[in-house]
């Protein structure tokens, strides 16, 4: 389904009015930033206040954590192609794949989440779509994106290095755990963490990568 139905009818109502954020100059140039208040700022992590925003997502299952680890050391180029198909599929959709045949660019950051279930990794893959366009954005065409507003919410996040390396970030998830349990800030554990990436431009700078964690 393209529109998730607890967001359906909110949709117009929740995002007239979303103030276009600041510009991040990425990869391929400049790139339009989810727009967000801080509230927190420690030496580890910031918190955040975002939303209403409205996101174009791609979800898909994958192995269990600690299959797809091992897959990656054994076969890593079969199992990067498969980690990029949402990427790909949400760049076709920012880039005209979409109802209206419209270019949006490309913003900033990538958000993917990763949740562990029964049968696997649930790894949700999501773009913010451009002040422009949050009050209606083109309808994906491709059956996995989807249209996601999300009501306001606020999040806890911290830098990390080496984002693509999945030992790097499982560490950054616990330093985060351990830095906002100390600070007796409320969260779900078992919420979905995310990781947000910024491309850099050029190879004189360093593409910008944190974890996320939803508070309570």
């Amino acid at each position: 389904m393209w529109m998730r139905n607890s967001i359906l009818l909110c949709l117009v109502v929740t995002v007239v009015g979303v103030a276009a954020g600041p510009m991040y100059r990425g990869d391929d140039g400049p790139r339009e930033m989810a727009n967000y208040t801080l509230i927190k700022a420690t030496e580890t992590y910031e918190i955040r206040d975002y939303g209403p925003i409205t996101w174009a997502c791609c979800e898909k299952m994958m192995p269990p954590m600690e299959e797809m680890m091992k897959n990656m050391k054994k076969d890593k180029k079969k199992m990067m192609k498969e980690k990029m198909k949402p990427f790909k599929e949400l760049f076709e959709y920012m880039k005209g794949k979409n109802s209206m045949d419209m270019d949006m660019g490309m913003t900033a950051p990538v958000r993917k989440g990763m949740e562990e279930m029964e049968d696997g990794m649930k790894v949700e893959v999501c773009v913010y779509v451009p002040a422009a366009h949050q009050a209606s954005p083109p309808l994906p065409v491709h059956p996995d994106v989807y249209v996601d507003v999300r009501p306001e919410y606020t999040i806890a996040a911290r830098q990390v290095t080496e984002m693509g390396n999945m030992e790097k970030w499982m560490e950054a998830k616990v330093l985060m755990k351990t830095d906002l349990e100390e600070a007796g800030e409320e969260f779900d554990d078992n919420s979905m963490y995310y990781s947000a990436w910024y491309p850099a431009q050029g190879l004189e700078e360093t593409s910008r990568a944190e974890i996320w964690v939803e508070l309570a």
